[in-house]
């Protein structure tokens, strides 16, 4: 009995092909090995007699797994296409982000001082730029970017509905209504809303504009004021000022015919109501500062005053 296992156990380590190899030549002697390899290929009339029960259930499981399992490389297995789509896709995500974006080249439009210059966007928004003022724009992408840089004295009318924002340094505009201006330069700022509805960022303040009303930014003190909106021509040759601080009417000369002020003993916060022409600066400077009992003298570029 115990040569009969023996016998059975040389041939199932010959199925899990773990014979060494005497044992094998044995095999081939007795021409076994043959037997065996002939019963494999013709394994549904296959049977072994001879061998034990235990051995047998064993045999039986080898040849079912031969029959019933199906070996799929790993290449046509389905989680391999999943984590191969996968690396794929990152693969793309990173070609694409590392590609170098197309460059966003902005429209640069400046006006020089002394003089006005209209510029008419795509979308029909009309605006009036001041002396010494810019602004910048996306004119590819503004039907769906309609966003606006600028420093200077600026008036705008925008002609349709939807998203329309202005920064400045330090602010910003979001437009609810159609008419408004802005005036930012170094450390001033005032906005104005003429027709209308307008959203003002200044700092860490937020407020909202309707017609006639007007919020102004000195040296980061935020002040709400109100004035007559109801005559307003960007494109006139006189600028009106009504209880408007003489800094921001110095800014506004600033502005437009590119000076600058100095003043150690000038009070700027004391308010002006009037007029200048904007064709001619010593006429602008003697029609604000004459009534304001304050004497000038120009130098180049700059404007020196003192009170009389």
């Amino acid at each position: 009995m115990k040569d009969e296992d023996n016998e059975n156990n040389l041939y199932v380590r010959w199925l899990k092909n773990e014979l060494s190899k005497e044992e094998l030549e044995q095999l081939q002697k007795t021409g076994d090995n043959k037997i065996l390899s002939k019963i494999i290929e013709s394994v549904d009339a296959w049977s072994l007699p001879a061998l034990s029960h235990k051995h047998k259930e064993e045999i039986d499981k080898r040849i079912a797994e031969k029959k019933t399992k199906k070996i799929v490389p790993f290449y046509r297995q389905t989680w391999f296409y999943a984590a191969a789509s996968v690396v794929l896709l990152l693969g793309l995500f990173f070609i694409f982000k590392n590609e170098d974006k197309p460059e966003v080249k902005l429209a640069h439009v400046e006006c020089q001082p002394g003089m006005k210059k209209t510029v008419t966007l795509a979308d029909n928004t009309v605006i009036v730029m001041d002396g010494e003022s810019f602004i910048e724009y996306d004119p590819v992408n503004w039907k769906n970017n309609r966003y606006i840089k600028m420093d200077g004295n600026i008036y705008f009318d925008v002609h349709q509905k939807g998203k329309f924002r202005v920064s400045y340094d330090g602010g910003r505009v979001n437009v609810l209504g159609t008419q408004f201006s802005v005036q930012h330069k170094n450390n001033f700022t005032s906005v104005k809303c003429y027709e209308g509805k307008v959203r003002v960022e200044i700092g860490s303040k937020n407020t909202a504009l309707t017609t006639g009303q007007g919020v102004r930014s000195i040296n980061g003190e935020v002040k709400n004021f109100d004035f007559n909106a109801s005559d307003i021509d960007p494109l006139s040759t006189t600028t009106t000022f009504e209880d408007a601080p003489l800094e921001e009417v110095c800014n506004a000369l600033s502005i437009h015919f590119g000076v600058k002020f100095e003043g150690n003993r000038i009070d700027f916060s004391r308010n002006f109501t009037g007029i200048y022409k904007n064709t001619s600066l010593d006429t602008a400077l003697r029609m604000v500062f004459d009534p304001m009992g304050i004497s000038y003298t120009r130098k180049g570029n700059t404007v020196f005053l003192e009170n009389k």
